[in-house]
């Protein structure tokens, strides 16, 4: 998820000849039928708004892969800013029985048919953030906060577990206790594994019979 200004892209040079604008324009036509229009358009970028809500979809530059972002125009701090949302991150809260795959198109027949292919797999979210607005980005915001929370216990439990093996190895008992009892405690969403709760169990006997 990203919040930020209007964005300015640059046209890939030669890109022209993938045909990805009129591709996009064919089988993203249903954004016509929600009452999105295209508002901006270049080689590799095309752009649908409808009020506030906005759908992107882009070959990258570089990478070749195709791409969707779905967003919204909010206001913060008296600045009206664009929250949107990659496919990956839409896909899993408002129609998780979809299976995104990414694609790279380098050539004009793969950019016809994987634009297809992402077109399909857009509809049914975009015609839910169509009919549910606010309430379908504020689902997709907090499911991202959370996958953000998840992945940074994640970090802090591998720091733990590095430190908490370093004190094992010295036999550092009570570094090890202080290492597993954070993640115990305090990282519920990741847990000990049973190994590790055996060595925190044995290293607390080791200093109660010090």
């Amino acid at each position: 998820m990203t919040v930020n200004q209007i964005p300015e892209t640059v046209p890939g040079a030669g890109r022209n000849e993938l045909g990805f604008v009129d591709a996009a324009r064919c089988h993203f036509g249903f954004l016509a039928d929600l009452g999105f229009t295209e508002e901006r358009a270049e080689p590799t970028y095309l752009r649908f708004e409808k009020g506030d809500t906005f759908v992107e979809v882009f070959h990258g530059r570089a990478s070749f892969e195709l791409g969707i972002e779905l967003g919204h125009r909010v206001r913060v701090d008296d600045d009206d800013l664009e929250q949107k949302f990659h496919i990956v991150d839409v896909a899993p809260v408002l129609a998780p029985e979809i299976h995104y795959t990414a694609r790279t198109a380098t050539t004009k027949d793969q950019v016809e048919r994987f634009v297809e292919e992402l077109a399909a797999t857009t509809r049914p979210l975009a015609e839910r953030v169509e009919r549910d607005g606010t309430e379908a980005f504020e689902l997709i915001s907090q499911a991202v906060a959370v996958q953000s929370e998840e992945y940074l216990q994640g970090l802090r439990a591998a720091r733990l577990r590095s430190r908490a093996d370093e004190a094992w190895r010295r036999k550092d008992f009570a570094s090890v206790v202080s290492a597993y009892a954070e993640i115990e405690s305090e990282l519920e969403s990741v847990g000990l594994r049973p190994s590790e709760a055996k060595r925190l169990d044995y290293a607390r006997r080791q200093i109660d019979s010090a």
